[in-house]
């Protein structure tokens, strides 16, 4: 099953096999900067840079690591 199967149920409203998570696949989803800066921490990612994108909500764009990890 590929990654566009497995959200089906979820936006169906039935229970999935696993959770969707979604990081950053568009600039509207990324993660709150403060977040994404302890999940790089604890993860110990090589590329710790934090992309802030927008200011006023603390979103950051995550790297191809933690994108690739996930």
């Amino acid at each position: 099953m590929n990654s566009r199967e497995k959200i089906i149920p979820t936006i169906n409203h039935n229970e999935p096999d696993c959770l969707p998570v979604d990081l950053g696949s568009t600039p509207r989803s990324g993660i709150s900067a403060i977040a994404y800066d302890r999940l790089v921490q604890h993860l110990s990612y090589k590329d710790r840079r934090n992309w802030v994108y927008n200011v006023v909500q603390q979103v950051t764009q995550p790297t191809i690591e933690a994108l690739e990890h996930f």
